[in-house]
């Protein structure tokens, strides 16, 4: 599996802003295909996702680029964990 999987939020993230700041200016088929096409886009990241995860050893991933909290010996790290019910509910809201 792919460090991309960590842009499978980050793509709606990014119609969202380019349809809210240039919107106006464009025509309503602009928007609209900049909302489907980045939607779209981490539709087929999740099915990269989906195919990619029953070749992992304990069949999960996890993508934590940072630790939020440290204190002594106990740690909690941002990050994202792909899961066999994690990527079942991407596929569900990417793919409706």
């Amino acid at each position: 599996m792919s460090p991309l999987v960590w842009t499978i939020p980050l793509w709606p993230l990014l119609g969202f802003l380019l349809n809210g700041f240039f919107g106006r200016r464009w025509s309503r088929n602009t928007t609209g295909i900049v909302g489907c096409a980045t939607i779209f886009i981490s539709f087929v990241l999740s099915l990269a996702a989906f195919f990619g995860l029953p070749n992992l050893p304990d069949k999960r991933y996890l993508v934590a680029p940072f630790q939020w909290i440290t204190v002594g010996d106990f740690t909690v790290p941002f990050g994202l964990l792909f899961d066999p019910l994690s990527i079942v509910m991407i596929l569900v809201v990417t793919g409706v």
